[in-house]
């Protein structure tokens, strides 16, 4: 799936992160609020911005790992379109399984069998040497 940075994400900012936006945003507005459920909502590009330098391996980042991607209408039917051409092959693949189940099944059902011919054809062929 394509994803375009100008598409907007949410991200639950923690105590650290209030405090980088309020200051990035002290000019202006203190920048976008939460919603009722913790979560803020920016523009890819701007979340990379504000926040980007303060994002690396060490000290605590300044929001959840988890981030929302807030796909439109046409990513989401793009995605769902995706999800079904993977659920169509994982069913054609256990269709495919359970044929290929099924001939193995009646290989091994064969091999005593065609081990007793081999075993007859083998025994056959020394008798035949012993008597020449």
């Amino acid at each position: 799936m394509l994803f375009n940075v100008n598409e907007k994400v949410q991200v639950r900012l923690n105590d650290s992160g209030r405090k980088i936006q309020a200051e990035y945003h002290a000019p202006w507005s203190g920048g976008p609020k939460p919603d009722s459920d913790g979560w803020t909502e920016y523009q890819m590009w701007e979340l990379m911005h504000i926040f980007g330098q303060h994002c690396y391996m060490g000290p605590e980042p300044p929001f959840a790992t988890v981030i929302r991607i807030m796909a439109g209408e046409s990513e989401r039917d793009a995605l769902r379109a995706e999800v079904e051409v993977l659920r169509r092959a994982v069913e054609d693949s256990k269709s495919e399984m359970a044929i290929l189940r099924g001939a193995l099944r009646g290989v091994l059902e064969w091999m005593p069998v065609l081990a007793k011919i081999e075993g007859a054809i083998s025994e056959a062929g020394k008798d035949k040497e012993g008597e020449g």
